[in-house]
């Protein structure tokens, strides 16, 4: 029994006993009102006659019929008002009982997911079909849960991808030989790079489908930052995923769908995205640190802000791309097409630009840089640059 239940049911015989002293007062305070109307009456009229004693005697009667409704309004008003207090009582407790008993049903459901979670064949293989409804269970469970529990049915899944879909032992750290081949041979490199065969297990997609689509507020609120981090999601769909914040260091995105998902201010150190596709993604803010994105798609994505320190960006296609404040300071960027990438305010400081496509005089002139850059042929460092660069050397003077 809680503490309120005990406190509540200590205060029933309280609430009747402070009723019955109310009462007592009440009919004692009538018989004494009656007695006084009816002497102080007698005694004003002071009756001789028989008649005049008759009048008396029924306008006393009409006297203690009022007193007597005042007393029955009195007492109806006491009963409405303690069935009133019964009722927010019985009321309080039925609303107690069904969130006990709402609770108890969310924590068996939430139990029978988990077991599900880690079903396996007799070959201790993983059972995907009945994985695949412990995880859409969860996803109704998060749903239908208070706040508090959601995020610990996020991190539930997050926990599974991170035990089942953990990096190799050997994690590799550029493409594979052939297609760097071939986009060493190709004037395209957007074309070499060819979407892998290996996807990601049916369970593991199924949680990254239901992690994309998590609810906004709730997750801002009470979920935190999704842990996704030295995780192995080659080829994995996340299309309009919500990932704002994501712990993705080190993650493996090769050929991985992300084309317009939220990804603001995640954070993907050294994280692989070979021939990624990003088209529209909102990568705001995101720390790109050391990140491989060589032959990505990121045609019209949001990278303002973004921190691309010594990133590798080497053959990607920018077209129309928000690279405004960005940092691009070591970033490699041969070869990548910038056609209409918004350039304004971008660090390229040691940036390696060379064989960089549709890059134009005016995109170099709002970005800045010094001499350390590596400008494509036919391209020249900027004035600003110089200037900057001039009043820079006077400061240290």
């Amino acid at each position: 029994m809680s503490e309120e239940s005990s406190r509540e049911d200590k205060e029933v015989p309280q609430h009747r006993g402070v009723r019955n002293i109310r009462i007592g007062i009440a009919i004692s305070l009538g018989v004494l009102l009656a007695i006084l109307l009816i002497a102080g009456l007698w005694s004003l009229v002071a009756p001789t006659t028989p008649t005049e004693r008759k009048d008396v005697v029924q306008a006393v009667g009409v006297l203690l019929a009022a007193i007597a409704g005042l007393v029955g309004l009195f007492f109806t008003a006491q009963n409405v008002r303690t069935n009133q207090r019964t009722l927010q009582g019985n009321l309080k407790n039925t609303q107690r009982t069904l969130e006990l008993t709402e609770q108890g049903q969310i924590t068996e459901r939430f139990t029978r997911a988990i077991e599900q979670l880690g079903e396996t064949d007799d070959k201790e293989e993983p059972k995907i079909e009945i994985r695949l409804g412990g995880i859409y269970a969860l996803e109704r469970i998060a749903k239908d849960s208070p706040e508090r529990d959601y995020a610990t049915i996020m991190e539930v899944l997050t926990a599974y991808i991170r035990e089942n879909a953990s990096l190799p032992s050997e994690a590799p750290t550029e493409p594979p030989s052939e297609q760097n081949e071939a986009a060493e041979q190709s004037e395209d490199a957007k074309q070499s790079f060819t979407a892998p065969q290996e996807k990601p297990r049916a369970d593991i997609q199924a949680i990254l489908d239901v992690l994309g689509r998590r609810q906004e507020a709730r997750a801002e609120e009470h979920l935190g930052q999704l842990d996704l981090q030295e995780t192995n999601l080659i080829g994995a769909n996340l299309r309009k995923a919500n990932l704002r914040k994501a712990n993705l260091i080190g993650a493996i995105l090769w050929g991985a769908i992300l084309s317009e998902a939220d990804l603001w201010g995640a954070i993907l150190w050294g994280a692989i995205l070979w021939g990624a596709d990003l088209r529209g993604a909102i990568l705001w803010e995101a720390n790109l640190i050391g990140a491989n994105l060589q032959g990505a798609n990121l045609q019209g994505a949001i990278l303002e802000g973004a921190i691309l320190w010594e990133a590798n960006l080497w053959g990607a296609i920018l077209w129309e791309a928000n690279l405004r404040e960005a940092n691009l300071q070591g970033a490699n960027l041969q070869g990548a097409n910038l056609r209409g990438a918004n350039l304004q305010g971008a660090n390229l400081w040691e940036a390696n630009l060379w064989g960089a496509e549709e890059l134009t005089q005016d995109q170099l002139e709002q970005a800045f840089g010094d001499e350390t850059t590596k400008l494509p042929e036919g391209r020249h460092l900027p004035a600003s640059w110089t200037q900057v660069q001039d009043g820079q050397g006077e400061g240290e003077e």
